[in-house]
């Protein structure tokens, strides 16, 4: 295997992946590093089966070119339907376009566009050192037999948590105040599910009396219950955990987490089969291979995203990616798990390249939803579509830089909107 590259990409989620594609779409010769077995991160390994917030409630898009080629993909293949706007179980006074996939065959199709691509794979690699060089940054990887050193010229970090960029330097992060974390969430899948009969129960009054019957009865630990059915199977996924105050870089309240909230799954189904129309007969079919952190180690930017950016839908020079999943915070008030605000303007707000930038790299970009943002901004476009266009962004810019060696802090943002703009028809006037 090759040593060198142009562009590396640690972390092979949704960031990841289109960060990967883009750049060498670019030209780049790139490495895309992965942890697990699979791509995909939340969506695979997490159980989250839905992409939330891809188009406005009118219909405009806020996918990347290659967020859009994997999504015809597998709709093509009967593993993604569009289900159009739903409202939020939490509040369904709030809702968001929800796209739902079958997550085994999630796998197969990442596999293949990242292939595609040309480009080179590392499985169960994750980053151990980094070091930066006078050629660009090299990264240790190892496992129990032994390790070694890739270099590249830019690294894009795309592992959801700012891991590159701690491990190049600690202070160039910053970790989410224990007071404001959001709970984690571990999800399941349920088999053997009658459909007709389940999709006919999900009125929100019903729901809300079932809301209402578990938290008395001591079934579910909070007023969420988030279900959705898999494309071409019996199957539906189930959001119904919380584990609150967990740190995700402590390994004993990481271990809490998980332990906390698979009890929680082992209370919440016989209730849910006793009490839910098509579920009488349903199995426990699969359980999340890792908690859903909604939290981050964000860097710090050469520019921060604000709540007042996202929630008025400003229009900022340096935009690059975008979204319009609402403001999401999951912190129960009494009424409601959720705290919900809608976006403002025509319902997209643009993310800037600054933010995805620090003040001390050259050749480090982010490519995940770690970017320099406030907590009410991150509860927005911390999500998967979100997610994709930042990525993408990052892979282009990565691209642009290893090729004529330029410096990402400097790199003239229009040059990246140059390449961006094609790929967003519905997003022309925020650029």
């Amino acid at each position: 295997m090759e040593r060198k590259y142009d562009v590396i990409v640690v972390g092979g989620g949704w960031g990841g992946v289109c960060a990967a594609v883009a750049a060498a779409r670019q030209g780049a010769r790139t490495l895309i590093l992965e942890k697990g077995i699979c791509f995909g991160g939340t969506a695979t390994c997490g159980e989250v089966c839905e992409l939330d917030g891809s188009y406005t409630r009118d219909g405009r898009c806020v996918l990347p070119q290659i967020g859009r080629e994997i999504v015809e993909r597998g709709i093509e293949r009967g593993a993604m339907k569009r289900y159009g706007y739903v409202p939020m179980t939490a509040n369904p006074a709030y809702g968001c376009d929800r796209i739902r996939f079958n997550p085994e065959e999630l796998k197969l199709i990442l596999d293949d566009v990242i292939l595609e691509a040309g480009v080179t794979v590392l499985f169960m690699s994750a980053a151990r050192a980094v070091r930066q060089t006078e050629e660009g940054v090299e990264i240790c990887i190892d496992n129990s037999y032994g390790e070694f050193w890739v270099s590249g010229k830019v690294v894009v970090d795309a592992t959801g948590n700012s891991e590159v960029f701690y491990l190049l330097n600690p202070e160039t992060t910053e970790k989410t105040e224990p007071e404001k974390r959001q709970g984690v969430t571990m999800i399941y899948r349920l088999g053997n599910v009658d459909l007709e009969r389940y999709l006919a129960g999900l009125a929100p009054e019903k729901l809300a009396e079932l809301l209402d019957k578990g938290m008395e009865e001591g079934a579910l630990t909070v007023r969420i219950l988030a279900t959705c059915p898999l494309p071409g199977m019996t199957e539906i996924s189930v959001s119904t955990t919380r584990a609150v105050n967990v740190d995700v870089e402590d390994p004993e309240s990481y271990t809490r987490g998980i332990l906390e909230t698979r009890a929680q799954v082992e209370r919440s189904i016989p209730f849910l089969k006793a009490n839910m129309a098509g579920l009488e007969n349903a199995y426990l079919s699969s359980l999340a291979g890792a908690l859903g952190v909604r939290e981050r180690r964000r860097i710090r930017g050469l520019k921060q995203l604000t709540g007042e950016d996202v929630i008025s839908a400003r229009k900022i020079d340096d935009a690059v990616a975008f979204g319009c999943y609402p403001v999401d915070i999951h912190r129960d008030d009494g009424n409601h798990a959720v705290q919900f605000t809608d976006i403002g303007g025509n319902g997209i707000y643009p993310i800037p390249y600054g933010s995805m930038v620090s003040a001390e790299y050259s050749n480090v970009i982010v490519g995940c939803k770690a970017l320099c943002s406030d907590e009410i901004a991150f509860a927005a476009h911390r999500t998967m579509p979100s997610v994709m266009g930042v990525g993408n962004a990052a892979g282009v810019a990565a691209a642009l830089a290893a090729r004529e060696s330029l410096d990402l802090r400097t790199l003239d943002v229009r040059r990246v909107q140059e390449i961006l703009r094609p790929e967003y028809p519905d997003c022309q006037e925020l650029f």
